[in-house]
């Protein structure tokens, strides 16, 4: 006889099992905390702002008192790191009340996470390189 669960191991009498339900909730669970660990860090980039605007780097001026445009980039770009932690905590609420959407938060989280921890080295590293002295 053939067998319809596609289970060669089972007889007649033995009636297949149902799927076990916990592994998809195993599997938000899992992207649940990537999207907590993309969260904390996110904290990092407002560390950095806080750092950056208590030091001296955002009182350089050029001689007719105008601010360098690179040192404004890094000012706009630094401003922006508050909305990453706040988009995280929305995704994680998404994520609980529709749990199909977690993977793919996930992936654009970490993509928009990266591209602007990117953006964000970049404009260090340009004000760093012209206006620190050696």
């Amino acid at each position: 006889m053939i067998d319809k669960s596609c289970n060669m191991n089972t007889t007649e009498s033995e009636t297949p099992t149902p799927a076990n339900s916990s592994k998809p909730a195993s599997g938000v669970w899992k992207a649940r905390l990537l999207l907590a660990g993309v969260g904390l860090l996110s904290l990092i980039p407002c560390i950095c702002q806080k750092l950056l605007t208590g030091s001296d780097v955002y009182e350089i001026r050029y001689s007719y008192g105008m601010h360098p445009s690179d040192l404004l980039g890094l000012s706009w770009v630094g401003q922006l790191s508050v909305y990453f932690p706040i988009a995280i905590i929305v995704a994680l609420v998404i994520s609980i009340v529709r749990p199909p959407w977690t993977w793919p938060m996930v992936a654009f989280g970490t993509a928009y996470f990266l591209l602007y921890v990117i953006l964000f080295l970049f404009c260090s590293t340009v004000v760093i390189v012209f206006h620190v002295p050696r």
